[in-house]
């Protein structure tokens, strides 16, 4: 996977990746199957490069044919790299043979970085995008909306057995990005590019995120969110993180 941006040679990325499988390619983790085989080697290869820290993959719970990779680098130089090398395009050959069309690839400086503790470290991760005009991205007015928003969540599921909630992280996308190729029919229009500030939070199961946003601190809190700056939609989903070991 590549990308095109501008980022600072020594902040570490996070590359995030959403596949679309074909109908029943999912099971990724089953070393005997052929996606399963397809993604092992694949993952390998990543894993392998230069300035590749960590790489976390799952199925998404919301739409099991979607497949999504969070790959953690040293530097934004580091992927770009990956992106020129001999072997990309032979692994992208291989990959496209269970996807049924082209991956959503970008960039994003999440912290805390390495997310272990949010993604692997979870039994499932809530991924949020807020997306919002280019202009308005990473805007004071909007980190600081934001920066409320994610005290009020951790006020509250701080306070819950850790093995309900392992913690939040999060960060703006490098690039702009196709608010409907990640939302896909949820909502959006085709081409519609916007930047995005990625929330992460590991729960320890669906009705423990469901259990959270029912309190009244998170409900009141949410005006914090639809109040960013150029705000222009929300989409949620949730994954069942691995991290990748060979």
């Amino acid at each position: 996977m590549s990308s095109s941006s501008s980022s600072s040679s020594s902040t570490p990325i996070t590359e995030v990746v959403i596949f679309p499988l074909k109908s029943g390619q999912n099971k990724i983790h089953d070393a005997g199957s052929h996606e399963g085989g397809v993604v092992k080697e694949a993952l390998t290869k990543v894993r392998a490069q230069e300035g590749c820290e960590n790489v976390f993959y799952g199925i998404e719970r919301e739409n099991e044919d979607t497949m999504w990779w969070f790959v953690e680098w040293k530097s934004l130089e580091y992927h770009k790299k990956f992106g020129q090398a001999a072997e990309h395009a032979p692994f992208l050959t291989s990959l496209s043979t269970i996807l049924s069309g082209r991956p959503t690839v970008y960039d994003a400086t999440i912290t805390p970085h390495p997310s272990t503790s949010i993604l692997s470290g979870a039994p499932l991760t809530e991924i949020v995008h807020f997306f919002v005009d280019p202009s308005a991205a990473d805007s004071a007015k909007s980190n600081s909306n934001l920066t409320e928003f994610m005290k009020v969540m951790t006020s509250v599921d701080c306070n819950q057995d850790p093995a309900h909630f392992t913690g939040h992280g999060g960060g703006w996308t490098v690039q702009s990005v196709d608010k409907q190729s990640i939302a896909r029919e949820r909502e959006g229009k085709e081409g519609q590019m916007l930047k995005a500030y990625v929330c992460l939070a590991g729960w320890g199961s669906y009705e423990d995120h469901m259990k959270s946003s029912g309190t009244k601190e998170v409900s009141e809190a949410m005006p914090l969110l639809f109040g960013l700056e150029g705000a222009s939609g929300i989409c949620a989903v949730h994954v069942k993180f691995r991290l990748f070991e060979g």
